[in-house]
C-alpha cells in the first residue's frame, strides 16, 4: 500500500498547519493539525508517504512573482506575491521541511489547494472529496487547514499517477488537479 501526504503549511510554528495522509485505497489515514517543524516531519515520516504536496512556495526569486506564478496568474489562478513577509517566511519554512523530507526519501512537490480545487472544476471541496472517492469525509469538516491538506493529498495522489496538471518554469513547478468533476 502506498501513502500520499498533503500539508497546508503555516508560516509560523505557533500557528496550526494541516496535515493529511491518504492511502492508495483513497482512505484517510491521518488528518490532523500540527505545529512545529519537528512534529510535521516526524508525523509525515511515520506514515512513509511516497510524496507530500505542500501548499507553500518551494522556490523563491526575491521578485513579487516567479515565472511559474505568472503562468498561474495568466491561467486565471489567484496567488499571493512571494515578497509579502508572510509568503517569504512560508517559503523559508517550506524549503527547510523539503530538505528534511527529501533526506528521508519523501518526494516533495508544491501545490496551491485553492487553485487545485478550481482546476478540478468541482463546485466545492465536498464535491471534490466525493468525486475522489473519500468515504469518511463529512460535510461537517470546516477547518480550512484540514480541507487544504486533504486537497493537497489528492494532488500527491494524482502526481504519483501522472495525472496532475503541471505549471513548470525555470524558477519553479506547481501541481494542480485535473478535471475530476
Amino acid at each position: 500500500m502506498v501513502n500520499f501526504a498533503g500539508l497546508d503549511l503555516s508560516a509560523k510554528e505557533s500557528n496550526p498547519s494541516g496535515l493529511a495522509v491518504i492511502n492508495s485505497f483513497k482512505e484517510i489515514v491521518d488528518l490532523t493539525l500540527v505545529f512545529s517543524d519537528d512534529e510535521i516531519a516526524s508525523r509525515i515520516i511515520l506514515y512513509k508517504p511516497i510524496i507530500v504536496a505542500i501548499d507553500a512556495p518551494l522556490t523563491s526569486t526575491g521578485k513579487p512573482f516567479r515565472q511559474v506564478d505568472r503562468s498561474l496568474l495568466k491561467a486565471g489562478f489567484r496567488i499571493l506575491p512571494t515578497t509579502l513577509t508572510y509568503m517569504r517566511e512560508l517559503a523559508e519554512r517550506a524549503q527547510v521541511l523539503k530538505k528534511i523530507l527529501e533526506s528521508r526519501n519523501v518526494a516533495v512537490i508544491e501545490t496551491h489547494p485553492t487553485s487545485a480545487l478550481k482546476s478540478s472544476r468541482c463546485s466545492s471541496h465536498i464535491n471534490l472529496f466525493q468525486s475522489f472517492g473519500f468515504k469518511q469525509v463529512t460535510p461537517t469538516l470546516r477547518n480550512k487547514h484540514l480541507i487544504d491538506a486533504l486537497i493537497s493529498s489528492i494532488v500527491s495522489y494524482h502526481y504519483y499517477h501522472g495525472t496532475s496538471v503541471i505549471f513548470k518554469e525555470a524558477d519553479g513547478e506547481v501541481h494542480l488537479l485535473p478535471t475530476v468533476c
